[in-house]
């Protein structure tokens, strides 16, 4: 069953936002002060100081105290089906293979869209426009992404046919099931679960497979120690090479978490344009280690962000990504200058579209219009003032959350006003979801972790 759209949603072909503090985050870093965004048919069509002239039929949103920015990008995300709680403080093989994956086994097609309805209302709450997900199900997913409204790349969770999760067939059917419609929020890439659960020809076979399809990839790598030491014991190579080995690395390819990672894992990656996410607050909470995020942005990688998932991490706030990835870098290093406020916020959004290769994660004339109005408003800072503008990417790094996320576009559409979700009706969503839980935790509790 589809959730059924609610009345009213918005669908403006113009949008005029006013009055904003417009944060580019463009090249030269253009902040416009009291400035504007014209948004026509999802694009961007002008954005500066002052006022924009009146447009006939513009919807025009009063953005007075508020910020403009680009949507946030969630470069590694898993739908939340478990709601945390199952498998805290454990170490990440453990949580794996006695929660994570008895519970992916036994998972249906519509729990799937139950669990990813609400995990995108979550994300959209927070400001996030954009997913990249690797789950199960993955119709469900993009059923479920188009309904609520956010861009998502979605990939299946792929691993030996043994292990119960998907193979690389799921993930073509699942390619061609997902093309073809009329928009173009969602896009489908082929998903490696991950390297111990992988042989040598399947991961030949993914890239193959994404080459047949002109598309991406999406695996997990380097994620801790014990995947280093099997990777090691099974392949004679660490993960990176191991992947660089099979073609799974380049400039289609993100790469999620990169904690253990030598100097010549480092150099692979930069050689082959591969997109890194970083998953600060997962790999902390999961006692992973601390990812070289400085290193490789120093050898010339993309690297974004992503909240990863529920075990992982108990909020999907990727401000608070965003603090904990400037936190624990200035720490490891001791140096107080690293990840400044303007680069990570980059990170969070630019990066990621560019990971995704999706033509917006800036606001510029000819980009898609995916933007959220943030709480902008400082304390003993007038907004005119020079101490007002040189505060305001620490603030929405070091001093924002998602609750202070007030509208969200999502390719021209206003999906979130005044932090109502426009386009589902949120409390069927988190009945469905609560239903849909119970039922995948009953179930698993029968059947035990086979």
């Amino acid at each position: 069953m589809t959730v059924e759209p609610v009345l009213g949603a918005s669908n403006d072909s113009v949008i005029l936002i006013r009055n904003a503090v417009v944060m580019t985050l463009n090249e030269a870093g253009d902040i416009y002060h009291g400035g504007h965004v014209l948004v026509r048919d999802g694009v961007v069509v002008s954005c500066g100081s002052g006022p924009a002239l009146d447009v006939a039929g513009a919807r025009i949103i009063d953005a007075m105290g508020l910020a403009v920015m680009p949507g946030l990008v969630d470069l590694h995300f898993h739908t939340d089906i478990e709601r945390g709680g199952y498998s805290e403080s454990l170490e990440v093989e453990e949580a794996l293979f006695d929660h994570w994956y008895p519970m992916m086994r036994n998972l249906d097609a519509e729990t799937a869209y139950a669990g990813a309805l609400h995990s995108y209302v979550r994300a959209l709450r927070g400001g996030i426009t954009m997913v990249n997900d690797m789950f199960r199900h993955v119709e469900s997913l993009a059923r479920a992404a188009r309904d609520v409204g956010i861009r998502a790349t979605l990939s299946s969770l792929v691993a030996r046919p043994e292990d119960g999760l998907d193979v690389l067939e799921d993930n073509k059917a699942a390619f061609h099931a997902c093309s073809g419609d009329v928009d173009d929020l969602v896009q489908v890439v082929v998903g490696i679960e991950w390297i111990p659960l992988a042989t040598p020809a399947m991961l030949r076979e993914a890239a193959s497979l994404a080459g047949e399809l002109d598309t991406g990839l999406h695996l997990h790598l380097s994620e801790s120690q014990a995947e280093v030491e099997t990777s090691l014991s099974k392949f004679g190579a660490r993960p990176t090479r191991v992947a660089y080995d099979h073609g799974l690395l380049g400039p289609r390819t993100v790469a999620a978490h990169c904690v253990w990672l030598t100097d010549d894992d480092i150099a692979m990656i930069a050689e082959t344009g591969t997109h890194v996410s970083h998953n600060p607050a997962a790999n902390s909470k999961l006692g992973e280690g601390i990812a070289p995020a400085v290193r490789l942005l120093d050898a010339g990688v993309n690297v974004g962000l992503g909240h990863d998932s529920t075990e992982g991490n108990n909020t999907m706030d990727m401000f608070d990504v965003m603090r904990t990835a400037a936190y624990l870098q200035r720490g490891l290093y001791a140096n107080p200058k690293l990840m400044p406020a303007d680069q990570i916020l980059r990170m969070a959004t630019a990066s990621g579209a560019r990971a995704l290769a999706i033509d917006s994660g800036t606001i510029e004339p000819g980009r898609k219009a995916d933007l959220i109005l943030v709480e902008a408003e400082m304390e003993f800072f007038d907004s005119r003032s020079p101490a007002y503008r040189a505060n305001l990417a620490p603030r929405l790094v070091f001093a924002t959350n998602g609750n202070m996320v007030r509208t969200v576009i999502v390719d021209g559409r206003i999906v979130m006003e005044d932090r109502v979700i426009k386009t589902v009706d949120e409390a069927e969503v988190a009945e469905r979801a609560r239903e849909a839980v119970a039922r995948l935790t009953r179930h698993k509790r029968s059947k035990g972790s086979s």
